[in-house]
């Protein structure tokens, strides 16, 4: 297992904007580390960024950029591209339990070839490949399998319909509604 805190022991790392800084903080506080004084957080005020993050012994400290020509080993941007990325246990867990349908039919899946932009069942792992990784951890992280289609004109118009059968409405509402579907059914070709 590697262990993190010895890559982060020693390094400085430039920050470009306190949103990177508390990214850092975040992902380091679960590592061990904590600011020279003891808080897990830390807001600059009245600095101007980049600044500098040291790491040592599980101590942070910062140093704005231009002070005594402070030096960094990386940028944030090129250590962290993501932090938003799940661990690999994390994804196969989410993932396992959108395997279990839960009684949807593939008609309802975000994970079948007919509702995602592979074209792929990418519920069945011999169809993951290099280039529909990413849009694969997109669809577990959103921990929602259903498929939602886009609001068409038809569906729009069918919707209002079934509006103004179940419902009590104003003569001006339901004549409002009225003229919106007759609008979508005229461009119901133009989709």
């Amino acid at each position: 297992m590697i262990d993190l805190i010895n890559i982060f022991n020693g390094i400085n790392i430039k920050v470009e904007t306190q949103k990177e800084l508390d990214k850092l903080t975040n992902y380091v506080n679960k590592l061990g580390y904590k600011w020279k004084t003891g808080s897990d957080r830390i807001i600059i005020a009245n600095v101007d960024f980049p600044i500098v993050v040291k790491f040592k012994n599980y101590i942070m400290t910062w140093h704005n950029c231009n002070s005594d020509n402070y030096g960094y080993n990386f940028k944030f941007s090129d250590i962290f591209v993501s932090l938003d990325i799940m661990t690999a246990r994390e994804f196969l867990e989410k993932f396992i339990k959108h395997l279990n349908c839960g009684g949807r039919i593939c008609e309802e899946c975000k994970f079948s070839c007919s509702n995602n932009s592979t074209h792929k069942n990418i519920c069945e792992p011999g169809n993951w490949e290099k280039d529909n990784i990413d849009y694969l951890i997109e669809l577990v992280f959103d921990d929602d399998p259903i498929y939602h289609p886009p609001m068409d004109n038809i569906r729009a118009a069918n919707f209002i319909d079934d509006v103004l059968g179940g419902k009590e409405l104003s003569k001006e509402e339901e004549e409002a509604l009225k003229y919106a579907a007759e609008k979508l059914r005229e461009k119901r070709y133009d989709i």
